[in-house]
């Protein structure tokens, strides 16, 4: 319980050190212009669609109907609009913004003195080309695990899960500063699983308020690398 208490502390801590800091908050603020557009133009669209759904689902009413009519149609709906909106701007902010995932680990690295000496810049078309395919890897389990989220009583698995794959992209960036192979990441992670559970549940729970979402997912980065730097200091 302590360790998974402390994930949550990294959590905020490094979300407040994102925000404070001068040198990063023009990067984080550029990043949450672009998911505020993003945001917007993903609920106009779901939302238009959610209401066709709805009222075909009036039409012909079913199981999932009956569920959804229980608790509200139209109030889940729009809960559910939310939300995907939310796992879709992350999606599509990771694969525009690639580059800046990496400058902001690498500058809070630096500033916690945690940065390897021999870090050599490796920017290429083989590296971009990997990171792309990573990110897009690891945004399809996301979203594959929010759709679980959808299944009923399945909702808080589903959208734990995607909170710690979410949890595992904000820290292959610091990953990849520290040049460590698949099976080390795998490793870390594994190692410190309390920690990084505390992480992803402090980072969930934002994630399923409306405007906390895009507001806080670029300081996920900043803060999951304050949460490598403190690691690897005390390991």
């Amino acid at each position: 319980m302590k360790d998974f208490l402390k994930g949550i502390g990294f959590y905020f801590r490094g979300e407040f050190f994102a925000f404070t800091t001068m040198s990063i908050r023009k990067t984080i603020f550029l990043n949450i212009l672009l998911n505020i557009i993003l945001f917007f133009l993903t609920f106009g669209v779901l939302s238009a669609q959610m209401v066709k759904f709805l009222k075909f689902k009036m039409q012909t009413p079913d199981v999932w109907y009956d569920y959804l009519k229980n608790i509200g149609a139209y109030g889940l709906g729009a809960l559910l609009v939310i939300l995907a909106s939310g796992v879709i701007v992350y999606a599509l902010s990771s694969i525009i913004m690639v580059g800046v995932g990496d400058y902001l680990s690498k500058k809070t690295l630096m500033l916690k003195g945690a940065l390897p000496k021999d870090l050599k810049s490796t920017w290429n078309i083989r590296r971009i080309f990997g990171i792309l395919l990573k990110v897009t890897v690891l945004v399809s389990l996301s979203l594959m695990f929010f759709v679980v989220s959808l299944i009923p009583g399945l909702g808080f698995i589903g959208m734990f899960l995607a909170a710690l794959v979410m949890t595992f992209d904000m820290l292959d960036y610091g990953f990849d500063h520290y040049h460590l192979t698949l099976k080390q990441r795998f490793s870390f992670f594994k190692a410190n699983i309390k920690v990084l559970s505390g992480y992803a549940f402090a980072m969930m729970f934002l994630l399923v308020i409306p405007g906390f979402n895009i507001l806080m997912l670029p300081g996920s980065v900043v803060a999951a690398s304050v949460m490598l730097a403190e690691i690897k200091r005390t390991s």
